[in-house]
Formats: structure tokens, C-alpha cells, sequence
């Protein structure tokens, strides 16, 4: 890209140097010569450069080559031809452009340039402008020394000639070229880094005064000659450099002046030869040029032209020169201390009244412009002001200020014509606005004139009117709005820029302070500069006061007037910071009265200015009422807070609310130095809020009231306009911020708020106490309360006087004062205790107890509502803060305790709802030693009449007390061993029985529901966390808690009405006495008295008086047994039960067996007085003890017998029988039969007989070898007993034979059949398990159970009787199976002799019983006895008969004819059996094989399964051969007889299967005889020969199976025959 732009140089330049070449080739050869010399030139430099493309550049060959290239271009300015030139000029440009000229040939190009200057030549002087100021601002060439300056005076000179447009393209590059000589000045400080000078001032000698110091370069010496010449240039005096200039005008040379001394600060602060010119040239010059205008007065001819201008003020030049001395007032103080202090004097007396209009607007400005800079003022107060004989110009500057501005507005006052708007004025300075800024003047009303002011905008634009009038040679009209207009914001600007000083230093002062630890004295490092703003406001204020009263006033307008109250609101802040309370409370006391009303007088107002100094005027009152009344907006109308006001009603205007704005601001942003101005700002916002109507809130903010609004109807005071509504909810959020910003103040500064506060809150309170005040002011009292909870963090120092305060507040007559005053209370109370400050609350117990203070001493207060307030306030504590209570729980809990007594039900809602949050949540924050005021609390609210839910629920407050004990017992039992001194003794177990007691209390209540969950929590409490106690608590809580809470419900329950409720409600029948329910807690606290005593055994055993507290127990519990009410003696049967289910756990053995023996002792003397039958006198009985009871009586014994099993005696089991025996005979009543159900038993036993079996079992399974011998038998008598009831009902005295009217009975004894199966089936099972034991085969058990069966086993054929009759067939099987065997062990003693007959009897009853069969008797049940009777039958085959040598003949002969009766298949008339319609096959042929079986003749030495033949064996053959052959004998003749009756009637098929087979049995039976002859006795043998003629007789038969069989037993009579026997 580089070498592309030298290309194209080269060929620019070719292209010129052709084009003169052509120009000049006819006259001027030379200079053709020269530009074809300098193209070669060219050529031959590309031509050497081009063999190296890539690395080409032809810059440097060109600038070694300049004097070649420009030869030809200088010597065409020679040729004064105008085309020529101008080629020339514009290569020349070309050729300065691309730095191809260097130094010394730009003193040729200048040389050139007055050349072609001097030619004159009208068309050439823009070029020649031109190719200067290239030349100059070039860097290669870098003019300097003479050639600039000959270079600038060239464009002096074309400044000043006839043609318009040179003469400003001079005079922009005249500016140029000198920015430019000074921006070389900094370049070179900047790359030399040069620092500001310090040091001694330069003073030249007098010989070298113009001329610059050696010492500087070439750079600085042209700057410092071009502005030693300026100044002379302006002073008129010839200048030193910039010889040749034959022209100047001062205001060219001003502006020169000014330009460099605004934008080239640095260069006269780095170098001291500047600084000299600056005091020695320019304040000279200064001085000179004010003359005119200081001794010009108003009215003065017009100055004339030429030498005249210099002796009258000319406005061109005294407008540029009040700008030079603004620049050096603003940016050159420092160095000119002296000279400052003459130009602000000069400049203030053209302020004075005598001078024209422009000046004063022109004085103005420059003020304005000084008054933006408050540092700059700080300084010339502490240079002139505190400096003990200058001048005090900052005084005068500001009295002057104020004085200019009174002056003015009164002469408006007196002359309000008005000479031209300031409107025009402005929009008219089109030249300065270019014509887009237009404004809208601002007006003051002084007195009914209407003063125009200059718009904010306009100087905040920095448009000014007259400093910028640049072009104007005659200043324009000045309206004096303007003048006004500026001198009212210059007043303002200075107070701002005074304010702004003191708020930075006060903060910089401040944040010192804080990195210094607080140090305030170490943070004021220059305090010198405290003591100057305190001089500047001192020499200030009382004419600030004045001016800004006096604008206050005037304002109609929202712009203005917030300018004056921002500039009021900055005054009051500054006077407070630097401590001068006079001016602090005169500011605001303007503030405060702007803001109220007009005539509304307070007299804190008359105190706060009758301080101030006479000469101090703030405004009149027929100002204020002339401006609220004709230029001011009504917006709202109220009445006077003040009872005796003589107004009914006030208004309040804009003006007045905006003034309330400011008081609000001045407030909130500096209320640390408001001090004990507070009073009087309180009493204004008092009042304001007041005529506003803002009402209070909670949290002490005042809100609009909605009631207020235009409505008249609306019930409210208070009327506001739609214009108001919008801001009073911005006042309402400045009046909250106000007390918000109040934890900004120091310790000093908020006591003074709370002062106030308190003040005003006394002052309502007092005018509360008349009858005239229908409501108080509580803005005193919601802002201290706001006061208070915005200073959480520090409010250890405003605790005791803020809740001193409330606290009076508490107990005022006047129900809102006293509301609130609560409110206030509690609300600090719970934002303290939430508060986190810099040490909790945890380790400052002094600051919690100082807290909680004001809380506990609400209680003292009797009124409803605070107490309600109070308990209100403690619930949301406790919700919010509740864990960091600490050491403060006690006054908690008296809080919350208090309102028990109370006669209203919401405090004591209220205050159970904080105490369930304690319970619930905030147990492990109360100290242990509180648990028992704790404890006491709950109780006090469980025993409240007035809410029985409470009640209720407290109690289970006391059960979750005693789990967060028991949790946390080893670190309640530390704490409380680690005691103070001035503690009360306290141990663990004492907090137990204190709550263990105090649930005692609730347990008695007159309320049955609270009795009975207090008695629940009290036993539970106890058996869950009685492991804790001790020994000696434990015997405490048995005889002065648990027997003493027995003793008086036993008591109360005696002496309880049985009178019927008369509630209102409906109650159940069981409740509905006193009595009953009294019945009902002595149940519930017998359960648990005995539930303690079961779970605690082991515990109480240790007692030292254990055996009379268990004694006692068991006295409570038979006395509640055979109580009357069935409730209470079920109940106590559940108790008993409960007291037997564990051991003692005592460590004696026999002291164990003492105290059951006891427990057996009430058992059973429980239950003969519950089943003692009446006596023979007693017919009938209204009621008898219920089954259930009995059940449960009965049910006790299992358990009580594992505790007396070792020592369980005959006795005992007597005893025992007596109590079963009589349970089972208790009848119920005929109608409750039927709902006796049977329990879930095979044998559907009713529970009680079920229980009774239970109680048998546990007996005979409890018996071991080493029992008793007489125990089994015991045992069996009374099942066997029981068995009987099967066919007989049991008895109970005479009330069992009651009949009804109907011929029922009345009382019924249960179904006992299935409860003497269920005996006779267990005698059966303990029988086999007990046959052989001794006292059973003694005392004849085998006999009796045989004998119990015989009844039993007769019921054949009773349909009632079935299911017994069969399961005595399966008992009377079992029983002589399991016996049998035992008595042919015993067959030589006397314990069975009885059995046989027995035996017989049942036997002969159960197969012949003497009821006849049924006829309706199903074939099924016909099969089923069948089976039973073979199945006896054969028992009596193989386990009777075969043991023949055991068993008496007598009873022997009596089976065989039981046997022989059996084996008949149908019964004879002689049997009595006719008419029956069913045989019985399978018993008759049992029999027969029975009797067959035994019949058979044995060989002697053969073994049979019988063993050896013995005589009773022998006895049983001859007995049952004998049997078989009459029977044989009989049936065959039977046979005959009935063939031959019937003819050819074929017989029964049966009777013929008959004889078949007793025929068959006759051949085997003679075949045996026939083997064995000796073996048979000689009856038989005669039997034999009896049967022959019955057999011949048969042959005739006319069966042929029959006469087969009848054949074969024929043929055996033929062996007979040989048989020595027969024979």
C-alpha cells in the first residue's frame, strides 16, 4: 500500500512538473529547464529503486532529492504569473503533504510566500494561507524560531485586509498555527516528562526582559514569544517577535489571550517563565482594561470611536476581558493570590446599581461561573476572608450576591415594567443555539409583580446570553428578569457548591474515622478546613437566610420553589454539621412554617425566632397569605391537630406539601445534626400528618386513611383532592424512610429523636385526658415505635426510655392510646429478640432480661386489650425467635401463664397457643430449672374452667413435657447438679414428681374428659419414664401420687351423685350420672395403677414398703371386683390381670411366694363372693354377676398359677374347684341365653367354660411326679363332675326353678353339654397319660370314669343326646384300652373289684339300651352305631376276653351272654324285640365271630396268641361253645319250624345266610372237638348228642346249600362216635 501511494507521488509529480514544462517553455526556459531536470531527476531515482521491487520504497530518495524537486516549483513563484503560481502552490502542498520538505527548505517556501504576498495579489492569498499552514503544522518540516514568526505575522497581516473571506480563513489559521506553537510545548513536556514547577519565580533581568530565557528550547521560547507578543499586541505595544505586524485589534488579541490560558493551564504550571508573563504581561493588562469600566457610571454617553474607546467600557472588549479574568480567577488562583483578590473586587462593583445593565449581566455571569466552583470560593475565603487585614471577599461576595438580588425584586416591586422578555431573549440567540433551543421563562410573585427568571436549562446549558455575544460590537436591551434570573441560580449555586464541600468532608471525615477505629480526631487530618467552612457559613448565613426566605416566599412556580427548598434543606444541613445551631434551627423553622398552613402559629416556632439576629428579615405573613391565597392550589383541608384552635378546619397547598417534602428530605438525609431541632420538625410532621389524615400501622408506618377523599360523606375529617391523593403515598414512604434512615444517626442524635418523640407523645397523652379530644395523635407514639425497630442494632441505649415510655403509655384511659402503646410494646419486644446482634442473646442474659422486662410487666396492666396485645405479641415472638430465648423463659412462661385467671376466653386462647409452641418446638431452649414453671404453666391451663379443649390439650402438653425429659435426662440431671448458689436444691427426680403431681391435680378435675386424659398421661408418663426415678422417688410416687390419687377418686367416686345430667347435651345411658362417670376415672385409674405395678415390678420390689403397697393394690382391687358396677368390676378383673402378668422380681424366693399368696388369697376370695349362690330365702334375683365377668375371673388363674405353681397345693386346687364349680352354675337370664355365643373352640364351649377347660389344663399340665398323689384324682372328680352335666343342668340355689308368667325359667343355665364332652374327652386324654399313675389306680379313676359313662352311653337313641352318646362309645373305647392293661397289672388288688359290674352295666346300656330304635333313624346313622358296636365288641374280643385269668368269672359269663345275645340276627318274642324293622347284621355277626373265636377247642401244647390254656381260658370255651350250640340248636329248629309254616313261601334270605353260617361254625367246632376230646366238659359233650336230631331233621330242607352244610356236619358225628367223651 506504501509504495502504491509513492507511485502515485512520482507520478503526480511527473504529471506537475510536465504541466509547468509546458507552462513555461516559451517565456520562462529556465524554469522549463528546471522541471525537466527535476523529471529526470525522478526517473533516475525509480529507475535505481525499481531493481528491488519487493523491498522498493521511494520516499527517502525523494526527500534526499527536495532541493531538485522544489527548485522548479520556486522558480515558477518567480514568474508572477497567476496559473504558474498556482501550479507551483499546489505541487508545493503536494510535496509538504507527503514530508518530502525538510527545514531548510521551508525557509525558502516562507520566502516565498511574502513574495508572492507582496505581489498583492487578491486571488493568491487563500493559497498563500494555504500552503502556510501546511507548512507550519507539518512535522518533517518543523518551522520554529523567525520563519514562524514571519510565517505568523504573514497571517496577521492577511487577517486585516479587505476581502471578508481571507480575513477569517486568516484568523482560523492565525488560531490554528498558535494552538499549534502550544501543543508542541506539551508534546515536548510529555516526551521529557516535565513536572510542575516549584520553586523560586523567574524574574528576568531588566536588560533581557522581553527576550526568552536561554535555558529554553526552541519549541517553549516560540510559545513564550508568541504570548509575551500577544500581550503586547493587546496592551498596544510594539511587539518582539512578531515584528511586522502592522494591525491588531484587542478583541482579536483577547480572544488569543483567552484561548491559550483556558486550553494551555499545564504549560504556565511547568514552566515559571510562563507564570512571569502571566503576572508581569497579563494582570497588567487586566487591570489596565477594567478602568474604563470602573469608572464608567449608568447613563453616560455612548463611548466614541478610536482613542475614546479606551476611557469608556467598549462591550466587545469588556465582555472578552471578564472572560480572561474568569479563566485566571477559576484556573489560576493559586498564582495570582494578589491580583485574584483586585479582580474580585473590581468585578463586584459592577454589580453596583450605577452601572449599565450589560455590565451587571456580564458581572453576573462571571459570578455564576465562580460560584459552580466551591473549592474555589473555600479558597478565597480562607486567603481573603480569614487573613486578619485583607479584605473579606467571600463576605462581600455573597452579601453582595444577596443585596443585588433584594435590590432587584424591590425595585420590581416599585416599577414593574418589564423592558423586554427574557423569552425573546433567548430563543433569539440563534447565533449561540442555532436556533433549536427555545424555553419557557420561570416567574417569582413578589408582592403581586410577576418576575421573569432565566430557565434552570439555560444554565445548565452554559448558554449564556452576553459572555457568548461574540460577534456583537453593541450590547443588546437586558431585561432585568434576567439579570434576577441569574443572579437567583448563582445564589443557589453557591449554596450548593458550600454544602457539597461540607457533606465531602464530612463524609471523607467520616470514612477516616471508621479505618481509624472510631478515631475522630486522628480521622480530622486538616481541621483548619472544618474552621473555613465554619467562616464561610458564619460570614454567610443570616444574608442566606434573608435572600432564601425571601425567594421562599415569591416562588409560584415548582422548579423555582424546589430550587429554593433544596438550597434551604442544604443550608439547615450545613449549619447542623458545623454546629451553628442558631442558623440550623432558622432554616428550619422557615421550612416548617412554609409547610404548614398560613396563621397556623405553634409556639416552637416563636422560640426558634426570637434567637435569631435583628437584622435578619424571613418574609412577612401578607406574603404567605397572599401567595397561598391567590397563586397556590388548594389540595387538601383538615382540621387543626390543637383542641383549643380557634380554626374549624385548615387547608394546606401545594406549596405546602413540597415544603413537607423537603422538611421530610432535610430529616432523613442529615438528622444526625438535627439535635434537638428534632422538636421542631417532629411538631410539624405531627401536625401535617394530622390535617393529611395518615393513620398509623402496626409497624408504625402512617399510610393514607381510605375513608379520606373528596367524599364529604365519607366520615372523615380530612378532604384531598385528586392532585394530593398521588402523593401521599410518596409522603407516607419519605415519612417511614425518615425514621428508617434514623439508625444512620449517632448514639447523641437518636436520643434527641427519641426526646422529641417522647415529647410529643406526653403533649398527646395529656390532651387525650380531655373529653374534648374524640382521638389522639399517635404519631408520637407509632414513630417511636418505628424509631425503635430500625435501631435493633444499638437499641441497648434507647431500650429503658423508649419501653419506659410505652409502658406509661400501657395504662392511659384511652382505649387507642393504650392499644397502641401495647402494640408498641410487643413489637419491639419481638424485633429485639429476633434481632441479631454482635453477641447473641444466648451470652447476654442482661440484655434478654432487659428485653422481656417491659413484656412481663404488661402483665401487671388489667385492661383486656393490652393483656391480649401482650400474649398476641409473645405467640409471634415465640414463632419467630423462640430459640434464642435462653435465660429469658421464665419471663416467658409468666407471660404466657398469666392470662389463666382471667375471666375472658381469647387471652387465655391466645396464651395456650404460645404455651403449645414452648411445648412443641422451644422445649430444649428453656433452661432445665424452668421445666417446672414450665410444668406449673401447663397445669394452671389444664385446670382453666373456661375452655375445655384447652384443658384437654394441655394435658397432652404435660406428656410431651415428660418425653423431652426423659430424652433428655442425663444433661437435665448435670445442669441441675451444677446449681448456683442462690438456686433452690433441685435433682432430676424432683422435676418428675413435680409433673407426676401436678398431673395428679388434673386427674381429680370435675370434668369427667379432663380426668380421664390425665389419668392416661399420668400412668403412661409414669410407665415410659419411671426407669429415671430413683428408689426413694419411686416409693414417693406409690404413696403420695399414685394411692393418694386412688384415694381420692375412691372418694369421689363414693360420694358422686346418682341423680341423671341435666346437660343439655344428649349423653349415653352409661354416662349420664356423676357417679358413673366417677366410675369411669376410678377405672381408668385402677388400670393404670395396676399397669404401673406390672411394668415397674422389679422396681417397686425394691421399695422399702413394697409388701404393704402391694397389699393396698390388691385391696383396690378387690374392692373394685365386687363393686356393683360392672363397668368398675370388669375393669378391675383387666387390672388384675395386668398386676399378675410378670414376676415380682424379688430377690427371696418365699418373700416372692408371700406376696402371690396374697394375690391367690383376693383371687379366691374374689370369686366365692361373686359365685356364692343365694340362700335358701331367696327366690329371685334382679341381676346376677355376668358371664363376661366370670370369664374374666376365670381367665386370671392361668396366669396367677405360674406365680404359685411351686407352692400349688390340694388346697389351693380345692379352693379352686369351689370357684370353677360355682362359675359354672351362675345362670344368665332367659333372654341373654341366646347371646351367650360359644368361642371359636371345636367344641363351641361358651367362653367361660372355654377359660374353666383352660384352667383345668393348666393344672393337670402343671403336675409333675414329685405333685401331690391326690391331685389326679382331684382333678378327674371334677371333670367327671363337669362330665355330668351332659345329662343333667347344674343348679344355682332356688332362683334356677324361676319361672315366668309364661313357664319359662327365668334364669338358664348355658348350654353345659358340650362342655361336659369337652371334660369327659380331657379325663379320656389325662387318663392315658395317668393310668398307671399310683393315686389314679388308688383311688379308682378307671372305675369312676366308667361309671360317669354309663348314663351317657344309655342315650342310644336319644336325638339329644347323639353327638354325647358317641363321643362316650369313643371315651369308653379309649378308657379301657389305656386301662385294661393296668388292671391285669393290678389283677391280685382290690382297686378294681368294682369295675366289672360297672363295666357291665355300660357295656349292656350302650348295645341293648332300654329305649326302643327310632323308626325315622336315618341307614346312615343306623351304619354308624353299627360300626360303634363292632367296634366295642371287638374291644371286648382282644382286650376282655383274651385275659380271662384277670377278669371274675361273673362278669365273664355275663359278656358271653351279652355276646350270645348279640349274635342273633333277629329277636324272638322272648327278647321283646317284635316289631323291629331293622337287624342288626354287623353286631350279630361281631358276636358270633367273637363267641366262635373263643369257642374253639385248642391243642394243649400248642400256642395260640391267647398263651397257655388256663382254667379261666378253659371256663371262657366251655362258655362260649356252650353258647354256640344252643344257639345253633335253636335257630335250626326255629328254621324248621318256620319251613314247614310257610309251606313253599321261600324264607328270608337272611335267616338262611343265618343258619349257613351257624352251621359252618358247627363244622368247625367238631372238627376241634373231634381233635381235642379231653379238652371238653362233658355238658358239652350232651349239647352234642341234643343237636344230632335237630340236624337229621334239617336234611329235609329245601335249600340245597342249606342241607349241603347241614351234610358236612353230619358226617363229624360219625368221628364222634369213636370219641371216648361222647361215648
Amino acid at each position: 500500500m506504501a509504495q502504491a501511494r509513492e507511485k502515485r507521488l512520482i507520478e503526480l509529480l511527473q504529471g506537475d512538473l510536465r504541466n509547468l514544462s509546458n507552462e513555461t517553455k516559451r517565456k520562462y526556459p529556465p524554469v522549463k529547464e528546471a522541471a525537466e531536470s527535476a523529471i529526470l531527476r525522478i526517473r533516475t531515482l525509480t529507475g535505481t529503486v525499481g531493481d528491488t521491487p519487493d523491498k522498493a520504497t521511494y520516499l527517502p530518495s525523494l526527500q534526499e532529492s527536495c532541493a531538485d524537486l522544489l527548485q522548479p516549483f520556486l522558480m515558477g513563484c518567480d514568474t508572477k504569473s497567476l496559473p504558474i503560481i498556482q501550479l507551483c502552490f499546489t505541487s508545493m502542498q503536494r510535496l509538504i503533504n507527503h514530508d518530502i520538505i525538510d527545514s531548510a527548505m521551508s525557509v525558502n517556501i516562507v520566502n516565498i510566500l511574502w513574495q508572492v504576498y507582496d505581489q498583492n495579489v487578491e486571488e493568491l492569498q487563500l493559497r498563500i494561507l494555504q500552503t502556510a499552514l501546511v507548512l507550519l503544522t507539518s512535522k518533517r518540516s518543523c518551522v520554529s524560531g523567525d520563519v514562524l514568526a514571519r510565517a505568523l505575522v504573514l497571517c496577521f497581516r492577511l487577517h486585516f485586509t479587505k476581502n471578508e473571506v481571507t480575513n477569517h480563513t486568516a484568523e482560523a489559521t492565525i488560531r490554528q498555527v498558535v494552538a499549534l506553537v502550544f501543543d508542541r510545548v506539551i508534546i515536548e513536556d510529555d516526551m521529557n516528562q516535565v513536572q510542575d514547577w516549584s520553586g523560586d519565580e523567574y524574574i528576568p533581568k531588566s536588560s533581557a526582559k522581553y527576550k526568552p530565557p536561554d535555558n529554553l528550547s526552541q519549541t517553549v521560547k516560540d510559545a513564550y514569544m508568541l504570548f509575551q507578543d500577544l500581550c503586547q499586541l493587546v496592551n498596544a505595544d510594539s511587539p518582539c517577535w512578531l515584528t511586522g505586524i502592522t494591525e491588531m485589534t484587542r478583541t482579536f488579541g483577547l480572544e488569543l489571550v483567552e484561548t491559550v490560558l483556558s486550553e494551555y493551564e499545564s504549560i504556565f504550571s511547568k514552566h515559571p517563565e510562563f507564570n512571569f508573563l502571566l503576572k508581569d504581561r497579563v494582570c497588567a493588562l487586566v487591570i489596565r482594561l477594567f478602568s474604563p469600566n470602573i469608572k464608567h457610571r449608568q447613563g453616560a454617553p455612548p463611548p466614541p470611536s478610536s482613542q475614546g474607546a479606551q476611557d469608556k467600557p467598549f462591550f466587545p472588549i469588556s465582555m472578552r476581558l471578564l472572560r480572561v479574568v474568569s479563566i485566571l480567577l477559576k484556573k489560576y488562583y493559586t498564582s495570582l493570590v494578589t491580583e485574584s483578590e483586585i479582580f474580585l473586587s473590581l468585578l463586584l462593583k459592577f454589580l453596583d446599581t450605577d452601572k449599565p445593565n450589560w455590565q451587571r449581566v456580564l458581572a453576573i455571569e462571571v459570578l455564576q461561573q465562580l460560584c459552580v466552583q466551591p473549592k474555589l470560593l473555600r479558597s478565597f475565603c480562607s486567603a481573603y476572608d480569614m487573613q486578619t487585614h485583607n479584605n473579606k471577599i467571600y463576605r462581600n461576595l455573597v452579601t453582595s450576591l444577596g443585596s443585588f438580588i433584594q435590590n432587584l425584586m424591590a425595585s420590581y416591586s416599585s416599577n414593574p415594567t418589564v423592558v423586554s422578555s427574557v423569552a425573546d431573549i433567548l430563543n433569539g440567540s440563534s447565533t449561540a443555539n442555532n436556533g433549536q433551543n427555545s424555553y419557557t421563562t420561570l416567574t417569582l410573585d413578589y408582592r403581586g409583580v410577576s418576575i421573569p427568571l432565566l430557565p434552570v436549562s439555560a444554565v445548565n446549558n452554559g448558554k449564556y446570553l452576553y459572555r457568548e455575544m461574540l460577534d456583537k460590537v453593541d450590547p443588546p436591551p437586558v431585561p432585568d428578569g434576567y439579570v434576577l434570573g441569574m443572579a437567583f441560580f448563582a445564589f443557589l449555586d453557591l449554596i450548593k457548591g458550600l454544602t457539597s464541600m461540607v457533606d465531602s468532608e464530612f463524609a471523607n471525615l467520616k470514612d477516616n474515622s471508621e479505618k481509624d477505629g472510631g478515631n475522630s480526631e486522628k480521622a480530622l487530618e486538616n481541621p483548619s478546613m472544618i474552621e473555613i467552612y465554619k467562616e464561610m457559613l458564619e460570614a454567610t448565613w443570616c444574608g442566606m437566610l434573608t435572600v432564601l426566605s425571601l425567594l421562599l416566599e415569591s416562588s409560584i412556580e415548582d422548579t423555582t420553589t424546589e430550587a429554593v427548598l433544596k438550597c434551604i434543606e442544604s443550608c439547615a444541613a450545613v449549619c447542623g454539621y458545623l454546629n451553628n445551631k442558631p442558623a440550623r434551627d432558622a432554616f428550619i423553622t422557615i421550612l416548617c412554617k412554609a409547610s404548614l398552613p398560613v396563621h397556623y402559629a405553634l409556639p416552637v416556632f416563636n422560640a426558634s425566632l426570637a434567637c435569631l439576629p435583628q437584622k435578619i428579615t424571613i418574609g412577612s405573613e401578607q406574603q404567605q397569605v397572599l401567595n397561598s391565597s391567590l397563586q397556590q392550589q388548594v389540595v387538601a383541608m383538615g382540621q387543626p391537630l390543637a383542641a383549643n384552635s380557634s380554626q374549624v378546619s385548615v387547608m394546606l397547598t401545594a406549596k405546602n406539601i413540597r415544603c413537607m417534602r423537603t422538611v421530610l428530605n432535610l430529616a432523613n438525609c442529615h438528622g444526625t445534626v438535627m439535635n434537638t431541632a428534632w422538636q421542631i420538625i417532629l411538631t410539624t410532621l405531627q401536625h401535617l400528618v394530622w390535617i393529611l389524615g395518615l393513620k398509623p400501622t402496626a409497624s408504625g408506618q402512617l399510610l393514607p386513611n381510605p375513608r379520606s377523599g373528596s367524599d364529604p360523606n365519607s366520615g372523615s375529617n380530612t378532604v384531598l383532592t385528586t392532585a394530593v391523593l398521588s402523593d401521599l403515598p410518596v409522603l407516607s414512604s419519605m415519612l417511614s424512610e425518615l425514621f428508617e434512615s434514623s439508625k444512620n444517626l449517632d448514639d447523641v442524635a437518636l436520643h434527641h429523636l427519641i426526646n422529641a418523640l417522647c415529647s410529643l407523645s406526653l403533649e398527646a397523652m395529656d390532651a387525650a385526658y380531655s373529653s374534648n379530644v374524640k382521638e389522639p395523635s399517635l404519631f408520637a407514639i407509632a414513630k417511636l415505635l418505628e424509631t425503635g425497630l430500625v435501631n435493633m442494632f444499638r437499641i441497648e441505649i434507647l431500650w429503658r426510655p423508649v419501653s419506659g415510655h410505652l409502658l406509661e403509655v400501657c395504662q392511659h384511659p384511652n382505649a387507642t392510646l393504650r392499644e397502641w402503646g401495647a402494640e408498641g410494646v410487643t413489637s419491639l419486644v419481638k424485633s429485639a429478640i429476633a434481632y441479631k446482634h454482635g453477641k447473641s442473646l444466648g451470652d447476654n442474659p442482661r440484655m434478654l432480661h432487659m428485653f422481656l422486662h417491659p413484656l412481663k410487666e404488661l402483665s401487671s396492666v388489667t385492661h383486656a386489650d393490652v393483656k391480649q396485645k401482650q400474649l398476641d405479641g409473645t405467640l409471634q415472638m415465640l414463632q419467630s425467635s423462640g430459640d434464642i430465648l435462653s435465660s429469658g423463659w421464665p419471663e416467658i412462661l409468666h407471660v404466657i401463664g398469666s392470662p389463666t385467671g382471667a375471666s375472658e376466653e381469647n387471652p387465655i386462647r391466645t396464651g395456650f397457643r404460645s404455651l403449645q409452641l414452648v411445648v412443641s418446638d422451644f422445649l430444649p431452649s428453656i433452661p432445665y430449672r424452668s421445666l417446672r414453671q414450665c410444668i406449673d404453666v401447663v397445669t394452671q391451663y389444664g385446670l382453666q374452667m373456661r375452655d375445655f379443649n384447652i384443658s384437654l390439650t394441655a394435658i397432652g402438653l404435660l406428656w410431651s413435657v415428660s418425653d423431652y425429659m426423659y430424652q433428655n435426662r442425663q444433661k437435665i440431671g448435670e445442669s441441675l447438679k451444677n446449681k448456683d448458689s442462690d438456686d433452690t436444691p433441685l435433682c432430676m427426680d424432683d422435676l418428675w414428681l413435680d409433673l407426676f403431681a401436678k398431673i395428679g391435680k388434673l386427674c381429680v378435675d370435675s370434668r369427667p374428659a379432663v380426668r380421664k386424659s390425665a389419668g392416661q398421661t399420668l400412668f403412661s408418663t409414669i410407665s415410659t419414664h419411671g426407669a429415671l426415678l430413683s428408689t426413694a422417688a419411686w416409693d414417693r410416687v406409690v404413696w403420695d401420687v399414685l394411692f393418694v390419687l386412688m384415694d381420692n377418686v375412691q372418694t369421689a367416686s363414693d360420694g358422686a351423685s346418682c341423680e341423671r345430667s341435666k346437660a343439655t347435651i344428649l349423653m349415653h345411658h352409661s354416662r349420664d350420672t356423676d357417679r358413673k362417670q366417677w366410675q369411669e376415672t376410678l377405672v381408668l385409674t385402677l388400670a393404670g395403677l395396676s399397669r404401673i405395678f406390672k411394668l415397674k415390678r422389679g422396681v417397686l420390689a425394691t421399695l422399702p414398703h413394697f409388701g404393704k403397697a402391694w397389699e393396698k393394690l390388691f385391696a383396690y382391687l378387690e374392692n373394685a371386683a365386687l363393686c356393683s358396677s360392672s363397668e368398675v368390676s370388669g375393669a378391675a378383673m383387666c387390672s388384675f390381670e395386668d398386676v399378675l402378668v410378670s414376676d415380682i422380681g424379688m430377690e427371696s424366693e418365699s418373700e416372692n411366694a408371700q406376696l402371690w399368696a396374697k394375690a391367690w388369697d383376693s383371687w379366691c376370695g374374689i370369686g366365692v363372693k361373686v359365685t356364692e349362690p343365694p340362700g335358701d330365702d331367696v327366690d329371685d334375683l334382679d341381676a346376677v354377676i355376668s358371664q363376661a365377668y366370670l370369664t374374666s375371673y376365670v381367665s386370671l388363674f392361668s396366669t396367677l398359677h405360674k406365680h404359685i405353681q411351686a407352692k400349688f397345693s390340694l388346697q389351693h386346687f380345692r379352693d379352686l374347684t369351689r370357684v370353677l364349680d360355682g362359675a359354672i352354675r351362675v345362670p344368665v337370664r332367659w333372654d341373654a341365653v341366646a347371646f351367650e355365643l360359644p368361642s371359636l373352640s371345636s367344641f363351641r364351649l361358651t367362653p367361660l367354660q372355654d377359660v374353666i377347660i383352660r384352667s383345668i389344663n393348666v393344672i393337670q399340665k402343671g403336675i409333675s411326679l414329685e405333685s401331690d398323689a391326690a391331685m389326679y384324682p382331684a382333678i378327674f372328680e371334677l371333670l367327671l363332675k363337669n362330665a355330668g352335666y351332659a345329662t343333667k343342668s347344674p343348679t344355682y340355689g332356688k332362683i334356677s326353678k324361676k319361672l315366668l308368667p309364661n313357664g319359662k325359667q327365668k334364669w338358664q343355665c348355658p348350654n353345659c353339654v358340650p362342655f361336659a364332652e369337652y371334660s369327659i374327652g380331657l379325663a379320656v386324654e389325662l387318663y392315658k397319660k395317668t393310668a398307671c399313675h399310683k393315686a389314679v389306680i388308688q383311688h379308682g379313676v378307671l372305675n369312676n370314669i366308667v361309671r360317669s359313662l354309663r348314663v351317657p352311653l344309655s342315650k342310644r337313641y336319644d336325638p339329644t343326646m347323639k353327638g354325647t352318646w358317641e363321643f362316650a362309645v369313643d371315651a369308653l373305647v379309649h378308657v379301657l384300652q389305656t386301662g385294661m392293661p393296668v388292671v391285669r397289672q393290678h389283677s391280685q388288688s382290690a382297686y378294681f373289684d368294682a369295675l366289672w359290674d360297672d363295666l357291665h352295666l355300660c357295656i349292656e346300656a350302650f348295645l341293648f339300651p332300654n329305649t326302643p330304635e327310632p323308626k325315622d333313624l336315618s341307614v346312615e346313622d343306623h351304619l354308624t352305631q353299627e360300626n360303634l358296636d363292632v367296634k366295642l365288641i371287638r374291644l371286648i374280643r382282644d382286650e376282655v376276653l383274651p385275659q380271662g385269668s384277670c377278669i371274675p368269672k361273673t362278669f365273664v359269663t355275663k359278656i358271653v351272654e351279652l355276646l350270645n345275645k348279640g349274635s342273633s340276627h333277629r329277636r324272638d318274642k322272648h327278647n321283646g324285640d317284635i316289631g323291629s324293622n331293622r337287624s342288626r347284621e354287623g353286631l350279630s355277626q361281631a358276636c358270633f365271630d367273637t363267641l366262635l373265636q373263643f369257642s374253639l377247642v385248642k391243642d394243649s401244647e400248642s400256642k395260640s396268641t391267647y398263651g397257655d390254656l388256663s382254667s379261666s381260658t378253659a371256663d371262657i370255651n366251655d362258655l362260649t361253645l356252650e353258647s354256640i350250640i344252643k344257639r345253633c340248636h335253636s335257630t335250626l329248629a326255629a328254621y324248621i319250624e318256620e319251613e314247614r309254616l310257610t309251606l313253599h313261601t321261600p324264607l328270608p334270605q337272611s335267616q338262611i345266610n343265618e343258619c349257613v353260617r351257624l352251621l359252618t361254625s358247627m363244622d368247625s367246632l367238631l372238627g376241634s372237638i373231634i381233635e381235642n376230646p379231653s379238652s371238653v366238659d362233658a355238658s358239652i359233650w350232651n349239647l352234642v348228642v341234643t343237636l344230632y336230631p335237630v340236624l337229621v331233621n334239617c336234611v329235609s330242607c329245601s335249600s340245597a346249600e342249606f342241607r349241603t352244610k347241614v351234610a358236612r356236619v353230619l358226617l363229624h358225628y360219625k368221628s364222634l362216635v369213636n370219641v371216648d367223651g361222647f361215648r
